[in-house]
């Protein structure tokens, strides 16, 4: 069987090992692993405007272990609205967590979608890969892109999941029945957000009230139309229906300002 430390930097290092508690240890081999090569830095990251809304696509092309030979660990991207150009800029970035792939073998092309950012927002991208010690590469280049808006809700009834629906900030999933779809989308912090584009000239939301639920802002195209007040006795698909905006699409925000939280039922989208 077999223990690998962390990476320790340059040698030497004065190791001891103490038998703390049990009947028995045991010592069979050991190994000093002298891997100070970290992964080449990457300099052809690209940035495009993704496919569905808030997202952004990155290409590159893969560095090695050692250098530009072999295979690397694992990657680290992050994103701000600034340029990642220098290792303060890169502490201060924004790191992506979900969506990251494995390293090909040094030389290869890869790809991946950066999800979740505000649409219409330019960010800027850098990664950095590491070894198994982990030795890690300089900055890649970083190039900006701008976040796609969500493909357009056509005439009808969209459910909370529908993809082209947008969340930002602290939301919970919440399942029953009575729910239009069987599900709902709650807000669980002040700020919490919504974005969605329609294509109509009038939307509805539907959504449930309780006695905790609090204020939700509707913007349209950037504008303050009107707060709704989700506080009330118990009671499921409870419909809002904006006035006539006028021939689309329209951009749509939805804001948790009151309350211990607001909820996204569906959005229903008229003509």
């Amino acid at each position: 069987q077999s223990w690998t430390s962390g990476y320790l930097g340059a040698g030497p290092h004065t190791i001891r090992i103490v038998h703390a508690t049990g009947s028995l240890v045991d010592i069979d081999a050991v190994a000093s692993l002298s891997d100070d090569i970290p992964p080449e830095a990457i300099d052809d990251l690209a940035a495009y405007l993704g496919s569905y809304g808030g997202n952004v696509d990155l290409y590159w092309t893969s560095p090695g272990d050692d250098g530009a030979t072999g295979t690397a660990s694992n990657y680290l991207v992050r994103y701000a609205t600034t340029p990642i150009d220098s290792p303060a800029a890169w502490d201060a970035a924004t790191p992506v967590t979900t969506g990251v792939p494995a390293p090909f073998s040094a030389g290869l092309s890869q790809s991946m979608t950066v999800t979740g950012l505000a649409p219409t927002i330019t960010y800027y991208f850098s990664i950095r890969a590491q070894d198994e010690e982990p030795n890690i590469s300089d900055l890649s280049n970083s190039p900006s892109a701008t976040a796609s808006l969500p493909v357009p809700l056509e005439v009808g009834t969209h459910d909370n999941t529908d993809l082209r629906i947008i969340y930002f900030g602290s939301w919970s999933s919440t399942s029953d029945p009575n729910l239009y779809g069987g599900s709902a989308n709650s807000s669980t912090a002040l700020a919490s957000n919504v974005i969605f584009v329609i294509d109509g000239s009038q939307f509805s939301l539907v959504y449930t009230t309780l006695p905790t639920y609090g204020n939700l802002e509707i913007y349209v195209d950037d504008v303050l139309l009107l707060t709704i007040n989700q506080s009330g006795p118990l009671a499921y698909q409870q419909s809002w229906a904006s006035p006539n905006l006028g021939a689309g699409p329209h951009n749509i925000k939805l804001v948790h300002t009151a309350g211990t939280s607001i909820e996204v039922d569906a959005i229903i989208v008229n003509p």
